[in-house]
């Protein structure tokens, strides 16, 4: 099943098939699907910060000063939801160094950090967040890098250590894998402190034979197609620009499913392509949204 989509001012687009045996009985029409996926985006609202500062290098027993924004992620207009931003200084072992509150109002809010006269010299980060922002996680909080020179005390080279440990995660971009259904999977590699690393990798099955090749973009950020076969196991064998190498197994593939499938047919088209294998599949709906704005449906 194809559908092209002409939708030139969605940049981003989040495609929703859900099915219909699951969720939605096949004769509930498709509006029912796009008010419940609006009334989880107002009960799921999310909030971005941003944190403007006078500089990016402090020496201590200076101050910092900053002006903190908060708005709605959907829209990014000026959001009332928290009433208070946490704002903390981080070291390289994210222990924090620093903590503070801001009143928040209509959105903005205006602050200042007492840099500590005994405070090492080295490389920081700002971090800033609300309580609502945890629900979703740290990785949505707001981070900027800052330096601290001590004139008093010596600069603090890390000493050379073992290889840094890399979190790998691998996207299905129809959420599943399913035997004998090409499929496109993104993957991130990031260390430790978030940073997104530079690989180049194969995609080996059980039998040690090579299914994909694939290397990583900006922020660690890379993806490649395959087709998963029943009864095998599958791996990535990553290998970094300093010869460090690790390997990460994939997500198991299932016998039955949907795949979803997007891509550009063109500057003012999008391809869809769902493709299903197993009894009792039934009826997809497709659902396109942007910033949590129903598009299509």
């Amino acid at each position: 099943m194809q559908k092209k989509l002409v939708r030139r001012a969605l940049c981003l687009l989040g495609v929703c098939v859900v099915m219909s045996g699951q969720a939605f009985s096949q004769s509930t029409p498709v509006q029912t699907l796009q008010q419940s996926f609006e009334t989880y985006a107002q009960q799921t609202a999310q909030e971005k910060v941003y944190l403007h500062t006078d500089r990016s290098a402090y020496l201590a027993g200076e101050t910092m000063w900053f002006k903190a924004y908060l708005v709605e992620a959907a829209r990014h207009y000026p959001s009332n939801l928290s009433k208070v931003l946490y704002i903390e200084v981080l070291n390289q072992e994210q222990v924090p160094m620093l903590q503070t509150k801001l009143a928040m109002s209509e959105g903005a809010g205006n602050g200042f950090l007492e840099v500590p006269p005994n405070l090492p010299s080295g490389n920081y980060v700002l971090r800033a967040y609300t309580n609502w922002m945890k629900n979703a996680g740290a990785a949505f909080f707001y981070e900027k890098p800052i330096t601290v020179i001590n004139t008093f005390r010596p600069f603090q080279v890390p000493a050379t250590g073992p290889s840094v440990e890399f979190d790998t995660q691998f996207f299905p971009e129809g959420g599943q894998l399913v035997n004998g259904l090409p499929s496109k999977v993104a993957f991130r590699v990031v260390d430790k402190n978030g940073k997104g690393g530079s690989f180049v990798g194969s995609v080996l099955n059980a039998q040690n034979d090579t299914i994909a090749q694939f290397y990583t973009y900006k922020f660690g950020i890379g993806s490649f197609t395959m087709t998963p076969q029943a009864g095998q196991t599958y791996r990535a064998v990553f290998k970094g620009p300093n010869g460090q190498m690790f390997t990460q197994p994939l997500p198991r593939a299932q016998e039955n499913g949907t795949v979803l499938a997007v891509s550009s047919n063109g500057p003012d088209n999008l391809q869809v392509k769902v493709q299903q294998k197993g009894a009792g599949q039934g009826n997809v709906h497709l659902l396109v949204h942007t910033r949590q704005q129903v598009a299509y449906a």
